[in-house]
C-alpha cells in the first residue's frame, strides 16, 4: 500500500480529566503518516486493553506545566555546571601549588625519609625497668633544665629523641640511672645545636640529684652516640618547615609549638612519626585560634601538598592531642604549660580557646573512640 502524508483534523473535546480550565477548542494540524492496516489494527487493539486509571495517568501527565520541568531541567544543569566547576577550580589550585611549592618537593622527601630511619617502637617500655610515670617525669625535669639553660627548642625536641631511642635499646637502665641518661641527652643535643649558650660538662652535673661526675656524663655520650650510629634527627624540622612554606602566623606556629611538646609527655605517643606529629600540632593549632567549628575546616590544600597528610589521616592523633592538652590542665607536670606562659611565647598556653568548645567536642569524640 502506497503511503501519502494526510491531514488529519485533531478535536479535544473530552476535557473533563485536565486540571488546566476549558478553553476554547483547538484546532491543530498534524502532518504524520497513515500507519498499514495490521499495524493501525493492533494499535487499536492494544489501546483498548489499557484501563481506563492509566488513561487519566497520562492525561494528568502531559497536563503538567512545561516550566516546572524546565525549572527542573535547569536546576540539574546548575548543579552539574557548579560541581564541574569547583573540580576544575580544585584541580587548577593543586597545578598552582605545584608550581609554588617545586623547590620544596625535596625537602619534603628528604624530611620523610629521615624519619624513616630512627623509628620508635610503639610499647617499648612495657617490659622496660623505666615506667612511663617515670618517664614523664624526666621529661618534665628535662624541660626546666632547657628553659634554666636558655636552650632552644630545638634542643629540648633533639634530646627527647636521643633520649626515647637510646631506652629502647637499653632496657636495663632504671631509676638509678635514669636521670644521667635525661642530662647525657641534653648535652649531646646542645652540643649539636647550640651556637651562643654551650655550658661547660660540669654544669650538666651540677643540675643533676645524683652525685654524677662528668666522667659518668661523657661515658653514656659516647655509648649513646655508637648506639645513634651518630645519626642525629629533629621532629621540629617537620613543623618549621609546614609553617615557614604555608605562612602560618607567630601566635599559630607559637601554640603548635607548645602542642608538639606536650606529645613529647606522653610515652603513648612516642611511636608515632614526628612529621604526623607535626601535622596534628599544625591542624589543632590553627583550628583553636581560627575558632572553626571542625578542624578539617582548617586543613587546606596547601597544608595537605606541603605535609603530604590528609585531614583523615592526622585526625587520630590530632584527638589524641587534644585529650592530652585538657588533661594538662590538671596534670602534676606543669613545666610545658608555664614554660609557653612566658611573654616571648605571647602565653599562649594560658589563652582560655585551649579550653574552649572546639577542645571539649574533640576531647568527646577521642573518648567515643577509645
Amino acid at each position: 500500500m502506497c503511503l501519502r502524508p494526510r491531514k488529519i483534523d485533531v478535536r479535544i473535546t473530552n476535557r473533563e480529566n485536565l486540571v488546566e480550565p476549558p478553553r476554547k477548542q483547538i484546532r491543530k494540524n498534524v502532518t504524520t503518516k497513515r500507519p498499514a492496516l495490521v499495524e493501525l489494527g493492533d494499535q487499536l487493539m492494544n489501546q483498548s486493553k489499557k484501563p481506563k486509571k492509566e488513561q487519566v495517568k497520562n492525561l494528568n501527565a502531559k497536563s503538567q506545566p512545561r516550566n516546572e520541568q524546565a525549572n527542573s531541567t535547569n536546576a540539574t544543569t546548575v548543579e552539574s555546571t557548579f560541581k564541574r566547576q569547583k573540580e576544575l577550580s580544585k584541580l587548577s589550585r593543586i597545578l598552582e601549588l605545584m608550581d609554588i611549592f617545586r623547590d620544596d618537593v625535596d625537602t619534603i622527601e628528604y624530611l620523610h625519609s629521615v624519619e624513616t630511619k630512627f623509628p620508635i617502637k610503639k610499647g617499648y617500655l612495657t617490659n622496660h625497668r623505666t615506667t612511663p610515670q617515670m618517664r614523664t617525669t624526666l621529661i618534665n625535669w628535662m624541660v626546666n633544665i632547657i628553659t634554666d639553660f636558655k636552650f632552644t627548642l630545638d634542643t629540648f625536641y633533639l634530646s627527647v629523641s636521643l633520649l626515647d631511642r637510646y631506652l629502647q635499646r637499653n632496657i636495663s637502665i632504671g631509676r638509678e640511672t635514669l636521670q644521667l641518661v635525661g642530662v647525657t641527652a641534653i648535652c649531646l643535643a646542645s652540643k649539636y645545636n647550640e651556637e651562643i649558650c654551650k655550658p661547660k660538662l660540669s654544669n650538666f652535673a651540677n643540675v643533676c640529684d645524683n652525685p654524677f661526675t662528668t666522667t659518668d656524663i661523657l661515658k653514656i655520650e659516647v655509648d649513646m652516640l655508637l648506639s645513634h650510629k651518630f645519626n642525629l634527627g629533629l621532629p621540629i624540622h617537620f613543623l618549621r618547615f609546614l609553617d615557614s612554606v604555608v605562612s602560618v602566623a607567630s601566635d599559630r606556629h607559637n601554640l603548635a609549638e607548645y602542642l608538639l611538646g606536650i606529645f613529647l609527655l606522653h610515652h603513648e605517643s612516642h611511636h608515632i612519626n614526628p612529621s604526623l606529629q607535626a601535622a596534628a600540632a599544625c591542624c589543632l593549632s590553627v583550628s583553636i585560634l581560627s575558632e572553626v567549628s571542625d578542624p578539617s575546616e582548617a586543613w587546606t590544600l596547601p597544608f595537605v601538598f606541603v605535609s603530604t597528610y590528609k585531614y583523615t589521616d592526622i585526625k587520630p592523633v590530632l584527638l589524641k592531642l587534644a585529650k592530652f592538652l585538657y588533661e594538662l590542665n590538671t596534670s602534676k607536670f606543669p613545666a610545658m604549660r608555664e614554660k609557653y606562659a612566658s611573654e616571648i611565647h605571647e602565653k599562649v598556653s594560658l589563652d582560655p580557646k585551649l579550653r574552649g568548645p572546639l577542645i571539649r567536642k574533640l576531647v568527646y569524640q577521642s573518648s567515643l573512640k577509645d
